[in-house]
Parts: C-alpha cells; structure tokens; sequence
C-alpha cells in the first residue's frame, strides 16, 4: 500500500489541489455502480464514512491511496484517471479491498504489507464479480485470508 508520504511528488502533493468526490460523481465517470455500493455498504457496516477525493499524484507513479483516518477513510485517487472508465475502476477496486481487509483502520505501519497483499488478491475479484454489498464478498474475503496464510 503506498502511503500519502511515499515518494517526493507525493508527499510535496498540494491540499489545496484536494478534491472531494461523490459516488455518484464517479459512477457517471464511469466507476461501475456496484463499486459505490459496496462502498457505501461498508462505510454504514463499519460506521466509518469512506469518502472519495482527487489529489495530482500520477507523477510519483502512485494512482490511488487508501487513508484511515480517527472516525472515516479516505479513498485518494489522481484526478487524470477520471478520463478512463478502466483505470478509474482498478484503482478504485484496489483501494476498497484496503478497507475491506478485517480492522484495517487499525492496522499499524509494519503490517500494511499483508493488508497490500490481501488488496491485490481481492482487488481483481471486486472487478470481475463486481459485488454490490459486503454480503456478497465476504466469503471472497474469507477465501482470500485463508489464502494469505497459507502462503
């Protein structure tokens, strides 16, 4: 998982180029819809509201970040990706598997290489099946752990 600070371009980033996004807003981007739901869904399950922003970061060679904040999560993605449907979609389904990784928000630095693991494992999934709740991706998610630790 790359890290808001990883990388000079990125951790120069300029806030004030920080730009928040609606779901609705990506799907007609061209995020699937199923994405946002199950988005939504896991926000209300884990009662952390998971909010989407676009910040210029590309040039470090980092297209999306996932960010665990006190009380919510933060989806950061770079704003070119908006320009394809694809690109946006990946990156985005990466991103929500972070989320999706069991007490992920309270994971500390050292162990974020597991959680990045379980993200790339998931994140294809998410894409292929598109599940809209949690519901539907957790025996995917349970599957995947079991995977984890037997490798």
């Amino acid at each position: 998982m790359s890290l808001i600070t990883d990388g000079p371009q990125v951790g120069e980033a300029s806030w004030e180029e920080l730009a928040q996004w609606s779901w609705i807003e990506l799907v007609e981007a061209g995020l699937p819809s199923q994405l946002a739901d199950l988005a939504r869904d896991a926000s209300n399950r884990k009662r952390r509201p998971v909010r989407v922003f676009s910040l210029p970061m590309a040039e470090a060679g980092v297209g999306g970040v996932a960010v665990p904040f006190m009380n919510e999560d933060w989806l950061l993605f770079d704003p070119s990706l908006v320009g394809d449907a694809c690109e946006l979609a990946r990156v985005i389904a990466r991103e929500l598997a972070h989320l999706l990784y069991p007490g992920w928000a309270e994971r500390h630095l050292d162990e974020y290489e597991e959680v990045e693991y379980f993200a790339a494992a998931l994140s294809s999934t998410l894409l292929e099946r598109l599940p809209s709740t949690v519901d539907a991706v957790l025996p995917v998610i349970e599957l995947t752990l079991r995977f984890l630790d037997a490798a």
